[in-house]
């Protein structure tokens, strides 16, 4: 069992309001994107939930969206380097890249590390970690592009966790059978849907060597 956070992110980070004018948000320059792997709108900072029953590809299309990235911090907090995530790595296209890095079970500060680097986080997963929403939240105040959490679901198909999960991200995709639904996106439509790319858990052509 992990120890227990002893300082959350948003307590060191957030120091102080930032003021603005009604004129300052209406003449700010939103640099919307779109994301490859699903075509939803994001902007950064952006804190993406994705929930979804084990193994219906929510890790897998994590990855996809984090590709997007110049760097990426993968914080495997369940499972070690290995076949699968080389599989996921591969399917992402992230095989040859030297900016991706793997924490195993990293600490709180480690992450913040990250965020000050300007590094997209994936938190896979924050089930089984002590993080809260509002840590979540805190990277990408802290200077994360993306934040990217994966949280298990129950057999019923709902999110396994407080709710605060859900209200404090940006954008919320449940994630089965290879295929995912949004359920919220502050940056454009929500209620979409589409395919995890080259996921196919009875496929043996797409299971990939380390």
């Amino acid at each position: 069992m992990r120890p227990p956070v002893e300082r959350r992110v948003g307590d060191r980070i957030r120091a102080g309001a930032k003021e603005w004018t009604a004129q300052d948000v209406v003449r700010a320059s939103w640099d919307l994107k779109l994301c490859p792997a699903t075509g939803l709108s994001w902007s950064s900072p952006c804190w993406w939930l994705l929930f979804g029953v084990a193994g219906g590809g929510k890790s897998t299309l994590a990855l996809q969206i984090a590709a997007q990235c110049r760097k990426v911090v993968i914080a495997s907090l369940e499972e070690s380097p290995g076949p699968p995530m080389a599989r996921r790595l591969t399917l992402a296209g992230m095989a040859h890249r030297r900016d991706v890095t793997i924490l195993t079970a990293p600490s709180l500060d480690e992450l913040v590390a990250a965020a000050r680097d300007r590094a997209c986080i994936v938190v896979d997963s924050i089930s089984s970690s002590v993080f809260s929403p509002e840590d979540l939240r805190g990277l990408c105040d802290a200077g994360a592009e993306l934040v990217i959490g994966v949280l298990h679901a129950t057999k019923a198909g709902d999110y396994r966790g407080p709710t605060t999960f859900v209200h404090e991200a940006d954008v919320v995709l449940s994630v089965a059978a290879g295929r995912w639904t949004s359920g919220k996106n502050r940056f454009g439509q929500s209620g979409l849907s589409g395919a995890v790319a080259g996921f196919d858990s009875d496929s043996p052509s797409n299971e990939v060597s380390p």
